[in-house]
């Protein structure tokens, strides 16, 4: 018995040590990144039929990339498509970015891109394939069309 009460507490003693480690503090395991947005760095680009619609203009590694995020605060889900354009620097007009609509379902609440490798939803994240970027200065959300689920 004694053996036993020994062992449970030298495990529950490990346990505790590695918990206070900061090699294996949940800080280090999921450190914040600069993804980790506050709602201030958001800009209010649009709001349509209970759903707005916000863009942030960051860089990942040396290029800039552009996180959507749109809060529904409709009772159910809603289709939201819209085609994209991006205000550059020095220019007067802005550039479509591709021809097609971009599409998502939103459930009530909020979804928004936060991880510009690998992202979760490929829609909410807005980046260069050809060539790096840097002078992007504002993002619109052209024939932004909401329909009800």
């Amino acid at each position: 018995m004694q053996t036993n009460c020994t062992r449970l507490a030298g495990v529950l003693l490990c346990f505790l040590l590695l918990s206070w480690s900061p090699k294996f503090s949940p800080v280090t395991l999921f450190p914040q990144s600069e993804s980790m947005v506050s709602v201030e760095d958001w800009v209010l680009a649009t709001e349509k039929t209970g759903v707005k619609a916000y863009y942030r203009i960051t860089t990942c590694g040396e290029d800039q990339v552009i996180y959507l995020r749109f809060v529904n605060s409709n009772t159910g889900a809603v289709q939201v498509s819209w085609k994209g354009e991006i205000q550059f620097s020095g220019e007067s007009q802005p550039r479509s970015i591709k021809e097609q609509s971009s599409s998502l379902t939103i459930q009530n609440g909020e979804v928004s891109g936060t991880s510009c490798i690998n992202p979760a939803i490929a829609e909410l994240v807005v980046k260069q394939e050809l060539s790096p970027v840097v002078n992007m200065e504002a993002y619109f959300f052209q024939q932004l069309t909401i329909t009800q689920n």
